[in-house]
């Protein structure tokens, strides 16, 4: 009978899960919290308006218009791109999958989440942190 051990690589199978700590109380910056409630009347006039947004629907693929925005507003060079993701820990999974090949060197800030770590040492990539 096969097992999940059988078919799960040594090195996943020996990660741990991260603590995360009570945080009753306190602002979480590093998780993306905001410490601000919405004024009542803003909130009334988002929920009105997500109301008519079809929030079943997959994202546009390429919202173009978006990032022509996000171009005109940062400067970016008309020779350039915007890659949009959801979360930095997206957008560098995405770039290492992208550009990295076996044994390649991969280099994130020392403060890079723990599921970039885990994302590196998973792929068995050669990481280090810049400090």
């Amino acid at each position: 009978m096969t097992t999940p051990q059988d078919i799960i690589r040594h090195d996943v199978i020996a990660m741990t899960s991260y603590p995360v700590a009570d945080s009753t109380g306190l602002i979480k910056l590093d998780a993306m919290e905001n410490p601000y409630t919405l004024p009542a009347d803003l909130a009334q006039k988002l929920g009105a308006y997500l109301a008519g947004v079809a929030l079943n629907r997959y994202p546009a693929p390429c919202p173009s218009q978006l990032i022509g925005k996000l171009k005109r507003a940062m400067h970016v060079p008309p020779t350039c791109d915007v890659l949009l993701g959801n979360g930095s820990d997206e957008l560098i999974s995405m770039m290492s999958m992208a550009c990295a090949r076996p044994g390649a060197k991969v280099v994130a800030p020392g403060l890079a989440s723990s599921c970039t770590r885990c994302r590196r040492s998973s792929r068995r990539w050669n990481s280090s942190a810049c400090r």
